[in-house]
């Protein structure tokens, strides 16, 4: 069944106070079957990838014989058709990377990044303080913003109301960047945000009120940011990969070990203000994904109206080689 919600697409700014602006890189990749050691990464430059920064900045990589270059770019959408040509491994999701399939893009998901848990949430729904909105049922007929319509958290969104019986022709999909949500809630423009760190953390202590916490609905925990490639790239270079996640599994512990230094990095990378990379909830970082998830994330998507053909039709092996390991 397709769940039609009715989208309306804002241009306000950019997606990211988050971000940083990125130039695109040349050239092409290794020919197919040549090992490889240099890694070219697109990645939007924020909490979410800490690891990937942590790691460039204290020299993992370059411990691990890799020469990676990190790439920060403000919009993921256009990313799919670069994989393989501008960059080897992308910032990316597995809802994503099945629509993507299903268009016969030759993309994988290479590697965990982030995850999501009800211990440690970094997304939500919010609505203002003094809402009446207090379920999905009293968001019929309302409006809410979303940064992208891709990605994880949306699809996410979509599926709670879609299981809390909201009429999908009722509902107002807006599409306004994280950092002007705020404003327009606090206007009454829209009903409820879609928002993550370090913008949820800020309405939160405005008084906003958090609905729901959409990616744990799938699973707890949800895989939450990941690294895509192209298929050939994966099947070529099982050893920079193998070191590539190595770096990241070292970051990921140092971030743990030492946060401020941590902080002080994504700082430095980021040039967001001290005071919101201080306040900012850094997620829980594994490279690990529960190759199950891919079964959940397709009957998401199925459920969603975005799947062609049923959920049993994707294979979790050709959207996550590594899961068949795991």
């Amino acid at each position: 069944m397709n769940h039609r919600f009715r989208y309306v697409f804002a241009a306000a700014g950019t997606a990211a106070a988050l971000a940083l602006t990125g130039c695109g890189g040349g050239g092409d990749g290794p020919e197919a079957g040549e090992q490889t050691s240099e890694v070219r990464v697109a990645l939007i430059a924020n909490a979410n990838n800490l690891p990937l920064l942590v790691a460039d900045a204290n020299g993992y990589f370059v411990d691990e014989g890799l020469e990676v270059t990190l790439e920060p770019v403000q919009n993921l959408g256009a990313l799919a058709g670069a994989m393989g040509k501008q960059y080897d491994l992308g910032s990316s999701t597995i809802a994503d990377v099945i629509l993507q399939q299903q268009q016969g893009l030759d993309l994988v998901i290479a590697t965990g990044v982030a995850e999501e848990s009800a211990d440690n949430p970094t997304v939500g729904v919010l609505v203002p303080g003094d809402s009446p909105i207090e379920s999905v049922e009293d968001l019929e007929g309302k409006t809410i913003a979303a940064a992208t319509l891709g990605g994880n958290l949306h699809p996410s969104v979509v599926n709670w109301l879609i299981g809390g019986g909201v009429s999908a022709d009722s509902v107002t999909i807006t599409e306004i960047p994280f950092p002007n949500m705020a404003d327009q809630l606090a206007n009454g423009r829209v009903d409820a945000v879609e928002s993550l760190e370090p913008f949820r953390g800020q309405l939160l202590a405005s008084g906003a009120r958090e609905l729901v916490n959409p990616l744990t609905r799938i699973s707890d925990p949800v895989a939450f940011v990941s690294l895509m490639a192209t298929g050939e790239f994966v099947e070529n270079n099982p050893d920079a990969l193998a070191k590539f996640t190595s770096a990241l599994e070292r970051a990921a512990e140092f971030i743990a070990e030492d946060e401020v230094a941590a902080r002080a990095v994504l700082s430095d990378s980021t040039q967001l203000p001290e005071e919101v990379v201080k306040s900012v909830t850094l997620p829980t970082y594994t490279t690990s994904i529960d190759p199950d998830e891919v079964a959940l994330w397709a009957k998401v998507l199925e459920e969603n109206g975005q799947l062609q053909g049923s959920a049993s039709d994707v294979d979790p092996a050709k959207i996550y080689p590594a899961g068949k390991q795991g």
